[in-house]
């Protein structure tokens, strides 16, 4: 797990990385512990809404329950 820490407007876009040469985005969902914070898309763009903190989770949908997070600050 990272962390970013970004103004309100900014965004930046989750990185999927795998032993898996052939796993990306597409293979998993995105999500947003606290969506008036920050929000994710589809394809892993995070947008800082407003000030506060959010995680990011990126959950494998091949049904392994493989998962990993990412703390956003935005200030």
């Amino acid at each position: 797990a990272t962390k970013d820490i970004l103004g309100i407007g900014d965004y930046c876009t989750v990185s999927v990385e795998s032993v898996k040469p052939s796993y990306a985005s597409a293979d998993v969902y995105f999500s947003s512990s606290d969506t008036s914070v920050a929000t994710v898309s589809a394809t892993g763009a995070v947008t800082a809404v407003d000030c506060g903190n959010a995680v990011i989770t990126c959950t494998a949908k091949d049904g392994s329950g493989k998962k990993d997070t990412m703390k956003v600050t935005v200030k």
